[in-house]
């Protein structure tokens, strides 16, 4: 097998998959959430240091247009606006 990472010598990667073939579904499924919290909290985190004068509000108005596009973060835009009608 080939290995996927040029960081992990292969014997390590080799026990990291046996590793996540053996879990349970529940178990990946646990991997995978951690996981996409973590890039999602990073992401939110380097907005916050690119643009530190701004509020949690913009940031994640930031977040929201670059991971989701331009529409789904005018709809978020619209329903914030009704919200404070």
């Amino acid at each position: 097998m080939k290995t996927q990472s040029r960081d992990t010598h292969p014997k390590a990667e080799a026990a990291q998959i046996a590793l996540i073939r053996r879990a349970s579904h529940v178990d990946r499924l646990t991997i995978v959430w951690s996981l996409t919290q973590t890039v999602a909290q990073l992401a939110f985190d380097g907005i916050c240091r690119s643009h530190p004068g701004a509020s949690r509000e913009e940031v994640l108005r930031l977040f929201v247009s670059i991971h989701y596009g331009q529409t789904i973060a005018d709809r978020l835009n619209a329903e914030l606006a009704r919200r404070r009608q």
